[in-house]
């Protein structure tokens, strides 16, 4: 009896170090008719005897249980916008990221379909569709990249599976990129014989570079882009053109990720990039489309994120409640230290709630609103977060209902470490010059001015030219020259310095007849190169008399913008604007200062502004600042008045 015992035992452990783990047989129930289709992979590999391609199909079986393919009418009504791309490729017809004519492309289609969304569109999971033929060629392509590579085998079979095997990156429909993406690159990667990761890499970004091209458009498109679109139009937002960075990357058995901030600590955008592994363990983050390898535009970090085919099991909070459901996402982990210096912190919280919570959200500002980063527990009064990015404005908040409630003051946790706390000094008031609403985010477009000039002339070949002004001070807002030279000129202009192109927003001329008169002059515009209306940055923007339009010359010390007055007169007086956000303070528009006190903004009036500055007197000084402009625009950004300027966060 006690052998036949043993013997049951036995058996039962053969059977269940046969059986597949746990998340894989989920899948397998999940997967209802193609459910064979999964079991040929597994039993492939069974019999062939190799653990570790097992393993490798365990792993992305096993983790299928958010990967799906968005394909359905929804999303195909869209598919215009490419076929507009595509139409421009083919006649050589460049375009620029802000093309107006793209745009107005764009806006046709919106207004005859509506806003593109997830929730209407159909999701297909790939345990239904997914073949067993596409998995074996990817695992077996993959491990043939592994031992090729003289990095492979030196990767962690877990880090070879995240950064290599991973079929897919979000939720691009399913093709044989890796294959294919392999023979265009095999040239180049036998001629570069790379002893290194980073050595082929930044060959092969080299390539992405000329193929490659952010387009803004596609940020207003939420859906990943098929490969076979991508490959001929070739242009994206950075998610976009983050997956087909991947998906070229990988095919050559270079490890990389996604890696991604859901929201800048000091603005209202996000951003995603890929991250290649070298063999010493660090990265080099990088975006496919940007010339320079090895560089990402980095904003404050209050989060960076990568992205993992692999559930993480994350800590999830006990009530989902009080955590909104963009906090929780089990596939991904948090990388922000090796980004920038991360602090845990502990804020002691000033203000309770209506009922008892157990967790409080940290928030950053979003130019209008406080937006969740991170969720944290509450212990003894104090709300605790990991992890976060210094050198930034934060304020902790209770989540509920889909709304938020401020728990504590704002603070500034600084890149020491140390936690400041951004309150109304009591009894002390200060008066504020105020130039700004936004930080200066557009300062290299006004840098480009820097050594550009004002020539008049009576030739229309500018060959007679006379300089009248050369812009030697960056211009931060509208600038005015004044000029005193006697002479007449029906032909102005301004020039483009030796080594910048254009990026001039507004210029005005005045003068007449005596040199005592300041008229602004009207003529014909001219200027030089003419741009298609795919690049929209035409040198006439310079003269309509608006600031939101700019002037980008396509070649630098040659592009130049100016006005044929009909006949020759005095030059007095020259106003400038640079190619700029609009967002020093505009003569006419109507402004409201408030500060942050007690969980609210409160109002310290509104002004008409008389001059490209604002005077507030008597502010309670120490506190955290906004700045609305009640007639146009939507950029704000909260700020702090330290020696007698304003510092943006």
């Amino acid at each position: 009896m006690k052998n036949i015992s043993i013997s049951l035992i036995l058996i039962f452990l053969l059977c269940s170090c046969n059986r597949p783990p746990r998340d894989v047989r989920m899948i397998l129930n999940a997967a209802g008719d193609n459910r064979p289709e999964l079991e040929k992979v597994i039993d492939h590999y069974k019999a062939s005897g190799d653990k570790d391609k097992l393993k490798a199909s365990y792993f992305l079986i096993g983790n299928m249980d958010n990967k799906f393919t968005i394909d359905c009418e929804e999303v195909r009504k869209y598919d215009p916008i490419f076929a507009i791309f595509d139409s421009l490729q083919k006649i050589n017809m460049r375009t620029s990221n802000i093309s107006p004519y793209i745009r107005a492309k764009w806006d046709s289609l919106v207004k005859a379909n509506g806003t593109p969304s997830f929730q209407n569109a159909k999701i297909i999971p790939d345990y239904l569709i997914i073949k067993a033929d596409y998995l074996i060629e990817n695992i077996d392509f993959s491990f043939k990249l592994r031992e090729e590579s003289k990095w492979g085998k030196k990767l962690s079979f877990e880090q070879f599976c995240e950064s290599i095997l991973a079929y897919r990156f979000r939720h691009e429909p399913l093709e044989n990129w890796r294959s294919e993406f392999y023979e265009k690159y095999k040239s180049l990667i036998e001629s570069v014989n790379a002893d290194s990761i980073i050595q082929l890499g930044r060959e092969i970004q080299k390539n992405l570079f000329s193929i490659l091209s952010f387009n803004r458009v596609f940020l207003s498109y939420p859906f990943d882009i098929p490969l076979d679109k991508m490959k001929t139009h070739r242009y994206g937002a950075c998610p976009h053109n983050a997956i087909f960075t991947g998906m070229v990357m990988r095919s050559v058995g270079l490890p990389i990720a996604i890696d991604y901030t859901p929201l800048w600590a000091n603005s209202n955008s996000n951003h995603k990039w890929n991250a290649l592994f070298l063999e010493n363990g660090n990265i080099i983050p990088f975006n496919g489309d940007n010339k320079i390898f090895g560089y990402v535009q980095f904003k404050k970090i209050a989060k960076i994120y990568r992205e993992t085919f692999a559930n993480q099991n994350n800590e999830m909070p006990e009530n989902n409640q009080d955590v909104p459901l963009a906090l929780l996402d089990n596939y991904r982990i948090d990388v922000t230290q090796e980004y920038t210096k991360t602090y845990n912190i502990r804020i002691p919280l000033k203000y309770s709630f209506t009922s008892k919570k157990k967790y409080a959200i940290l928030c950053t500002f979003n130019n209008r609103d406080w937006v969740s980063q991170d969720w944290g527990k509450i212990e003894k009064e104090q709300a605790c977060f990991k992890n976060m990015g210094s050198g930034v404005v934060y304020l902790a908040m209770y989540y509920d209902g889909g709304s938020i409630y401020p728990a504590s003051n704002p603070f500034i946790l600084r890149e020491e470490g140390n936690i400041d706390l951004v309150v109304p000094l009591k009894g002390k008031t200060q008066d504020m010059l105020l130039l700004r609403k936004f930080h200066n985010i557009n300062k290299p477009y006004f840098d480009d001015m820097i050594n550009g000039y004002f020539q008049g002339a009576n030739k229309a070949d500018f060959s007679d030219s006379v300089k009248l002004f050369t812009v030697t001070a960056i211009p931060e807002k509208i600038e005015t020259a004044e000029i005193n030279n006697p002479l007449k000129f029906r032909y102005v202009r301004y020039k483009s310095p030796p080594s910048k192109k254009g990026n001039v927003a507004e210029l005005e001329f005045y003068g007449g007849r005596k040199s005592s008169d300041t008229l602004l002059l009207h003529g014909n515009v001219i200027g030089f190169p003419e741009k298609p209306p795919t690049i929209g940055t035409s040198y006439r923007n310079a003269f309509d008399d608006n600031l939101e339009t700019y002037f980008g010359g396509v070649a630098k010390g040659i592009s130049w913008a100016g006005i044929d007055l009909g006949v020759s007169k005095r030059i007095t007086k020259i106003r400038y604007c640079p190619r700029s956000d609009t967002n020093f303070i505009l003569v006419g528009d109507t402004y409201e200062l408030c500060y942050w006190e007690n969980g609210e903004w409160v109002s310290m009036g509104e002004q008409v502004a008389k001059d490209q500055f604002l005077v507030y007197k008597n502010v309670p000084a120490g506190a955290l600042y906004i700045l609305h402009n009640l007639t146009r625009g939507k950029e704000e950004r909260i700020f702090t008045y330290e020696e007698g300027k304003q510092v943006f966060w």
